[in-house]
């Protein structure tokens, strides 16, 4: 049972918590002291209502701390991969720190929220704005687990409806653009234009082995498996790679433990081959134009992404310089980024009707619908997976021959060469 002490000129309350030890408060959850003992005790005695009806017990003082101070201590807590952590501490410092950092936990609204949410929506992406939300949620349900409040005002899940309709962003349309094997192939003709023959090897990698722009970066030679039978090269995937701030270029797993072997298309195979020896130094398949292992920044979009997908006009030589070839914009795929030509693929095999199961299994995601539980992928599966990107290459070649004009079609293997 509730009882209040003496303090000065103030009271304090001892209440008994649901686990048998008990508590004390000074103040209400206005921040206001106690004045009188009958104050104080009415103020415990609510609180140890709430506990038997079920709710949490707070201790009023703990809502005080500052957001900053408890999101900081989150993150040092948290056990991250360290590109998570990287990701997390920019978004804590770079937005959620700005705008919740000195408010006390307990003064963090609903409507507060809301009105957080709404700016941001007017300044940023979609994919962004969840990111932001969803983290901000992670760290106020961790501050309710550590009785600092005693709920988490940021929603969880579809509520009911409130405000007039919005409809969702880019309803009806892709989320990603993807492109035809066409395409694909006059982006690495592009490619071919600024990086020679291992920047029109990249384009077909993403494209043809679907990885990850981190797995690209990441792929090492000695995980590339070549062999003389045409169906018998295939890529491992084990690393992802990238800069990370205080640590520079490190190595990770790849994205959710994704390990996967990818059988090769013949054509794809040969590509790898001739450039394994471009960069002897380097231990990987795709390093940047100095050898170093590729940093996918601005310069990487500027310098080499962007111009493959949009054009770019003809830089004459001057003093000091090469001076740039013009390059056609590839039609149909205008904004197209990287993870497009992973998504590319990913089309093309589900219109070739492979088992979704292997498909899955080769973009390295996990089905865990009842279909993928009792599905199981075979060698058969995997190979006709690479029989039918290695059809879709060669027709892709015949439409070029008619409809590309850039001269020069890469030197192919006869395997490769189209009927």
């Amino acid at each position: 049972m509730a009882y209040a002490e003496k303090r000065g000129k103030y009271w304090r309350v001892k209440f008994k918590l649901p686990n048998g030890k008990y508590g004390s408060a000074s103040e209400d959850d206005f921040g206001n002291r106690f004045t009188t003992e009958r104050e104080a005790e009415q103020y415990g005695q609510a609180l140890e209502a709430d506990a038997r009806r079920g709710r949490r017990v707070v201790n009023p003082r703990s809502g005080k701390l500052t957001f900053r101070a408890f999101a900081t201590d989150w993150l040092d807590a948290s056990d991250l991969a360290d590109l998570s952590d990287q990701t997390y501490r920019s978004r804590v410092r770079a937005q959620l720190i700005p705008e919740w950092g000195d408010y006390e936990l307990r003064d963090i609204t609903l409507m507060s929220y809301r009105a957080w949410k709404k700016r941001l929506a007017r300044a940023h992406e979609t994919n962004y704005v969840n990111s932001l939300t969803a983290l901000l949620r992670l760290i106020l349900e961790d501050a309710v687990d550590d009785k600092l409040i005693d709920s988490n005002p940021v929603p969880f899940g579809r509520k009911a409806k409130r405000g007039r309709y919005v409809p969702p962003a880019n309803l009806g349309e892709d989320e990603y653009v993807h492109a035809d094997p066409h395409q694909i192939l006059c982006a690495s003709e592009n490619a071919r234009c600024v990086r020679d023959s291992i920047g029109y090897t990249m384009i077909m990698t993403i494209a043809y082995a679907q990885l990850r722009m981190g797995e690209v970066a990441g792929l090492l030679k000695d995980r590339v498996w070549l062999s003389d039978d045409p169906y018998g090269s295939a890529i491992r995937v084990d690393y992802q790679g990238h800069y990370l701030t205080g640590k520079g270029w490190t190595l990770h797993p790849p994205k959710y433990g994704s390990y996967r072997t990818l059988p090769l298309p013949p054509f794809l195979a040969e590509l790898l081959r001739s450039c394994m020896d471009l960069y002897p130094d380097s231990p990987y398949m795709f390093p940047s134009i100095t050898g170093r292992p590729l940093r996918v920044d601005d310069q990487f979009y500027g310098e080499f992404w962007n111009p493959i997908i949009a054009g770019r006009p003809a830089e004459p030589r001057r003093k000091g310089t090469r001076g740039r070839p013009a390059l056609c914009p590839v039609p149909g795929i205008e904004g197209m980024v990287p993870h497009g030509g992973r998504h590319s693929g990913k089309v093309w095999m589900d219109e070739d009707g492979h088992p979704r199961v292997a498909v899955e299994e080769r973009m390295g995601h996990r089905d865990r619908s009842v279909e993928g539980t009792y599905s199981h992928v075979t060698p058969e599966m995997r190979r006709r997976i690479a029989v039918s990107l290695q059809a879709r290459y060669e027709r892709s070649l015949g439409v070029a021959q008619t409809l590309w004009a850039t001269p020069g079609q890469p030197d192919l293997p006869n395997i490769a060469q189209p009927a």
